[in-house]
């Protein structure tokens, strides 16, 4: 009886190979998703806008004055203020752009005793006239705080008043929109003119 045992368990392990998963659970890894490729910028942003402009020597010869200036009020301390004008600026406003920041702040990303934020002055409830997207007070000052915002929304506000269609002064009050505006707007073309002159005086 015994033999007949062995001989039953012997057939069986023929039979049923060992490991043969039928009683063991098998996890089963799965592949982790690699992350998003990063952005890798191959140059910096000083040196992406310079060969941006290369093939504009009109451009060129404004942002050399413009920085010139800037530098000069500065040091180098401004210079994240020009190159937000650099970058949001048409050619004929560049040196524009830089008069009014020079009269607004001192090319200082200050605040106003007014409300106004940033190189440009601007207040919070006017960006949010300008882009109705922007709902809250507390959004518009975060916007603001930055100067490329700052910049940007300065200009894209000159241009809503009328900055190439109506005269320089008229557009210029309107911006200012306070009791001095006259003398501001006389101020800010008087200090375009002179750097204008600078430029073309470098022109070839």
């Amino acid at each position: 009886m015994v033999r007949y045992m062995f001989l039953i368990i012997f057939v069986l392990t023929l039979i049923i190979p060992p490991n043969s998963g039928a009683d063991r659970v098998t996890f089963v890894k799965k592949p982790i998703p690699a992350p998003p490729p990063r952005l890798v910028l191959k140059t910096s942003w000083k040196e992406f806008h310079q060969l941006n402009d290369i093939q504009d020597p009109v451009r060129e010869v404004k942002c050399q004055v413009a920085l010139d200036y800037i530098k000069q009020r500065t040091g180098n301390r401004a210079l994240p203020i020009f190159y937000a004008i650099k970058l949001h600026t048409d050619t004929n406003h560049i040196l524009l752009m830089t008069s009014l920041i020079d009269h607004e702040s001192r090319f200082r990303n200050v605040n106003g005793s007014a409300g106004e934020i940033g190189p440009c002055q601007i207040k919070p409830t006017t960006l949010m006239c300008l882009c109705r997207e922007i709902r809250t007070i507390s959004e518009a000052k975060s916007i603001l705080a930055d100067v490329s915002n700052n910049v940007m929304f300065s200009y894209q506000l000159l241009k809503k008043l009328g900055l190439g269609e109506k005269p320089l002064g008229s557009v210029l009050c309107q911006y200012n929109g306070s009791s001095q505006q006259q003398a501001y707007a006389e101020y800010v073309t008087n200090k375009y003119k002179a750097l204008e002159k600078n430029a073309g005086s470098l022109r070839i």
